[in-house]
């Protein structure tokens, strides 16, 4: 029975330095790939704000203003059509759309003159009346 305990203890005992050495080891590789030696931080290189690149075609009754911003406010006036219904499509013009830093959205403002009044067009090649609004914006 003495044996059999002393052979207990020494599988324990071996598997203790086992596991103290695999401690060691994962503590030493952990540090193995820090750069004491470096002092400065890299700036992360900001990407460019997108352009809208299939361009915009709006055609509204009456008017539209073209807007962009941010998840939550508009920021400038891209362009506004001023021109009465019947001399929408002869004035119409594609727009190529460039977003400036912070601005991630483009909020389209139909404005009517009184009675019916529809907008009809395209954003990046999609309908803008099937782009479905929700309270992020355009989703």
């Amino acid at each position: 029975m003495s044996v059999a305990r002393e052979t207990v203890r020494t599988v324990n005992g071996a598997s203790r330095i086992v596991r103290c050495i695999a401690a060691v080891t994962c503590l030493l590789s952990t540090f193995a790939f820090v750069n004491l030696e470096s002092s400065r931080v890299s700036a992360i290189s900001v990407p460019d704000p997108p352009t809208v690149g299939g361009g915009i075609r709006i055609v509204s009754d009456n008017d539209y203003a073209l807007f962009a911003g941010n998840a939550t406010n508009v920021t400038r006036l891209i362009q506004q059509n001023n021109d009465v219904f019947w001399d929408q499509i002869a004035a119409a013009a594609s727009y190529k759309i460039a977003l400036e830093e912070g601005e991630t959205y483009v909020y389209l403002m139909g404005m009517g003159g009184g009675g019916a009044e529809d907008i009809g067009g395209t954003l990046n090649n999609v309908d803008v009346t099937s782009i479905s609004s929700g309270v992020n914006g355009l989703q």
